[in-house]
């Protein structure tokens, strides 16, 4: 079998607000008022750069619902 190049094995990466707010089709605005709701799950942050996990606010969101 032949082996798998790093690439194959990276992770994708995780949007940024403007992509994930896109993506629910809300404003910037509004995901940052989710994110201080209890239970929301908080963003990935490294230093300034933010990042959300689409996976778990799915889970967030059908929870809430």
């Amino acid at each position: 079998m032949a082996a798998l190049s790093p690439l194959q094995h990276q992770p994708q990466p995780k949007p940024t607000g403007k992509q994930t707010a896109k993506y629910y089709q809300i404003s910037t605005q509004t995901l940052w008022r989710w994110t201080k709701l209890d239970g929301f799950p908080q963003p990935l942050r490294r230093g300034s750069i933010v990042r959300y996990d689409i996976e778990a606010i799915d889970q967030w969101l059908a929870r809430e619902a």
